[in-house]
């Protein structure tokens, strides 16, 4: 999913995290999908229903990933951490869809074409206010705009 992503790169440009503790701290949205995971499919083994949790499971990784915009620099890691388990529990949901050949192909065809789509998307908007902030953030960190346009330009 696009959030795994780009949760490690908040981690590592916002909070200075380590790349392996970027990993590290994606374990809890990971355990959160996975327990969610089994319990819909416990349910819809005993119910026979999926249509609802398809649509819980639809909504609430949005009302995490849409929660990530309140994410700042000095946010602390209790709130970052609340805010993926809201994602993964949604998440995990959608990984028990109904087994019915048809259904679960055109899932995984939309889920793989819109992940895609929105990488791509969220990695040009990144990319775009990056080069804007550029001279600012050179300023800010004390290096001069000559250097940075020789690595990054």
């Amino acid at each position: 999913m696009p959030a795994t992503y780009y949760i490690p790169l908040y981690l590592q440009s916002a909070k200075q995290r380590s790349p392996v503790m970027s990993g590290v701290l994606l374990i809890p949205p990971m355990i959160a999908t996975v327990l969610t995971g089994v319990g819909s499919g416990m349910v819809i083994h005993k119910t026979g229903r999926h249509r609802e949790l398809i649509w819980v499971g639809a909504t609430t990784p949005k009302a995490g990933t849409g929660s990530f915009i309140s994410l700042r620099v000095d946010s602390s890691m209790q709130q970052f951490i609340d805010l993926t388990i809201l994602f993964g529990l949604g998440a995990g949901m959608l990984y028990e869809a109904p087994d019915v050949a048809t259904a679960t192909s055109t899932l995984d065809f939309v889920r793989g074409l819109f992940m895609a789509i929105s990488l791509i998307v969220g990695g040009t908007v990144l990319q775009n206010s990056m080069d804007r902030q550029s001279k600012r953030l050179m300023n800010v960190i004390g290096l001069p705009l000559t250097i940075a346009q020789e690595f990054c330009w």
